[in-house]
């Protein structure tokens, strides 16, 4: 080819217009809406939804079905549109700038009926390349309010945002030890409990085995201590390696047949991975009830019955507990509980106020207790079925709340504890759970 006639072509395709960008294509992602408590709607969403609750980098706890979020925030008391009316304010505003939505309805059935109600005042809407979707905006004359990393805001009212996001739908990975279903693909903080997220081991089949040793007490009657190993549900051999829940390796719950006696004790673990305790018990039997999280396992609440040497009483019966008034006084301290929503197989909120006994006032110097605000212990009156609850949330008083899921009607005692001026209130009720 001559010379001069490739330099002309070249000049041409130098010319030439370059294509235009194609519009950006969004795809809906999540909500913010607003409710008066996160923890309980969460869960409430969880259940209605078959959902996950986990963390959304960036945004908070909410709940995913598909790959579509629902995030929780608390009221702040601003009015905010519905859903149907913010769905359709931001795909009407995307279509006015060229931006192509989908769906373009709000057509995801179950999670419209869980937040119909509500006020959104955040839609958010993914993209496979943000970065240009801002930016075809910008160029048709639309500048977030906000920008970082991958991740832009746009007003689209007083109480209506509209956010352009990457993708996030990462795999989980990490979950919190002491709220299983809260999940995330990364090492982050529970945003209930503030505890750290670890890794989700592989699925293991069974459940871990509680190994105890009693030391008889003086004269061979009584307990002064218990020796215990952990025992992996497939090999039977001891488990030696364990992670930290609430600073503790092993929490371990002593409660009394009749129910009266309760303990909540710790036991040091030694150099071949069993733990040991001196801890007196009377003559009687015991449910022993371990709670820890071994590596490689999931988190486990563990039951163990043991009788005491020479006890000759009758062996695991006894008369159904009395329900104690909704007030009980210990250690200086009054608590108040507020249980109105008790049903089974749903979170029932439990309230516990709590105010000084002497003066009255609300106490509000509350101490982290082994890393949480409080401690909770719920048994049926069987001794059949355990759980160790901690509040969801952080509260220096003086209300501190839980938000448990009983596993059928019938009457429960709870034990809670707190810890104020470095001392530790141990405070009983019992409770019925009516029959839905």
């Amino acid at each position: 080819m001559p010379v001069a006639l490739g330099a002309c072509m070249l000049a041409l395709l130098l010319q030439a217009p370059v294509p235009p960008p194609s519009p950006p294509r969004l795809r809906f992602h999540h909500v913010h809406v607003e409710v008066g408590d996160p923890a309980l709607s969460s869960l409430e969403a969880a259940a209605r939804l078959n959902g996950t609750r986990t963390i959304l980098q960036g945004h908070g706890i909410s709940v995913r079905t598909g790959q579509e979020y629902v995030v929780f925030d608390r009221d702040g008391g601003t009015a905010s549109p519905g859903a149907a009316i913010a769905f359709q304010q931001a795909v009407t505003w995307a279509s006015e700038h060229g931006v192509s939505v989908e769906p373009l309805e709000f057509q995801v059935v179950k999670v419209r009926e869980v937040i119909a109600s509500r006020g959104i005042h955040v839609i958010a809407f993914a993209s496979a390349d943000p970065a240009a979707a801002v930016d075809w905006l910008a160029n048709h004359g639309v500048r977030p309010i906000e920008r970082r990393d991958d991740l832009a805001r746009f007003a689209l009212s007083k109480s209506l945002t509209l956010e352009i996001m990457g993708e996030t739908d990462r795999p989980d990975t990490h979950w919190c030890p002491m709220h299983p279903d809260i999940r995330a693909s990364a090492a982050v903080k529970c945003s209930f409990c503030g505890m750290d997220l670890v890794p989700i081991p592989p699925p293991k089949i069974g459940e871990y085995r509680l190994d105890l040793t009693a030391r008889p007490g003086p004269g061979g009657r009584g307990i002064a201590g218990l020796g215990i190993r952990i025992l992996d549900p497939e090999t039977y051999e001891p488990v030696t390696s364990f992670f930290d829940v609430h600073e503790k390796r092993l929490h371990l719950f002593i409660v009394g047949r009749n129910l009266d006696y309760f303990a909540h004790v710790h036991p040091e673990q030694s150099r071949d991975g069993s733990f040991s305790i001196d801890h007196e018990l009377p003559e009687g039997e015991y449910m022993v009830v371990g709670d820890f999280l071994p590596a490689g396992g999931t988190s486990q609440m563990v039951q163990r019955a043991i009788v005491t040497p020479h006890y000759t009483g009758p062996l695991f019966g006894g008369a159904l507990p009395a329900l104690t008034d909704r007030e009980q006084t210990a250690d200086g301290v009054r608590v108040r509980l507020e249980a109105d929503s008790l049903r089974a197989l749903r979170p029932s909120a439990l309230r516990f106020v709590v105010t000084d006994a002497s003066t009255g006032k609300p106490v509000v110097d509350l101490e982290p207790y082994l890393g949480a605000p409080g401690h909770l212990l719920i048994v049926d009156s069987d001794l059949k079925f355990a759980i160790h609850g901690h509040p969801e949330g952080q509260s220096s008083g003086p209300e501190v709340a839980f938000d448990p899921v009983l596993p059928s009607a019938g009457r429960y005692k709870l034990w809670v504890q707190f810890q104020r001026n470095g001392q530790v209130v141990t405070v009983s009720f019992v409770i019925e759970v009516p029959e839905s």
